[in-house]
């Protein structure tokens, strides 16, 4: 009895995760309304769960739960292979959470072979949210050298479990997401990337401009509130339909 109505009152931390992938399967807003014992007209509230803006109690949730848990549990856990800096050695640590963006910098490189050009993975950027904090992670390539040329693309990591390619070098987290966000930008400024002596600076360029808009848009779509942006002012936008005489 005491155990019931604790899971009554208690309350979900991963409702928003759970809710969409449920929605992911095919569940409408109205089903898991349903699921959660609430009526088919609150939907507006399983719209608060899933944008993160409320959470459900367990008893609500254990419908979901039960179906789509073994889901949720492989989609929050990671591994991350750090590399000690004293002595060199790997070191795996665990880490819980949402991701909510990946970007890979991916470099030219031409191979040399009949003037071949490949495009090659050598840093990524994560974004995880973990109990409303948001998580950045730093990786590069297992194997990258400073100067990226044809003849040591051999030396990358090309494993077929993609996440053992990556050693995470550097992780910052923050309630803010302007701070999150700054924190991503300053960052990839200070991505050095070679290939053949000649620092990209066009591609770094690119790469700071494309994060930038995807780390807002992410954080838009997952209910965050970014507040540099600007509002546009559609009295100054009005198409003006005159005939020039």
């Amino acid at each position: 009895m005491d155990k019931e109505r604790a899971e009554s009152s208690k309350k979900y931390r991963y409702t928003k995760q759970l809710v969409r992938i449920a929605i992911e399967n095919g569940y409408t807003n109205a089903d898991i309304a349903v699921k959660a014992g609430l009526s088919k007209t609150s939907i507006s509230m399983v719209s608060r769960w899933r944008n993160g803006e409320s959470l459900a109690t367990e008893r609500q949730m254990r419908s979901l739960i039960n179906e789509f848990g073994h889901h949720l549990k492989r989609r929050m856990e990671h591994l991350l292979c750090f590399i000690d800096d004293e002595n060199g050695e790997q070191k795996f640590f665990h880490l819980e959470g949402d991701i909510l963006l990946k970007h890979t910098i991916r470099i030219p490189v031409n191979t040399g072979k009949f003037e071949k050009t490949v495009n090659i993975g050598t840093h990524r950027i994560m974004m995880i949210e973990n109990e409303n904090k948001l998580i950045v992670l730093f990786q590069s390539r297992v194997g990258l050298q400073e100067k990226l040329k044809a003849e040591n693309i051999k030396n990358l990591a090309h494993s077929d479990n993609e996440e053992a390619n990556w050693l995470t070098y550097s992780i910052g987290s923050s309630n803010d997401p302007l701070t999150v966000i700054d924190f991503m930008s300053k960052h990839i400024k200070n991505i050095k990337i070679y290939q053949t002596s000649t620092f990209l600076s066009d591609i770094q360029q690119n790469e700071h401009l494309i994060l930038a808009y995807k780390a807002r848009q992410t954080l838009l779509r997952h209910g965050y509130t970014i507040n540099d942006l600007i509002k546009i002012d559609l009295s100054l936008c009005e198409i003006q339909d005159k005939v020039t005489q």
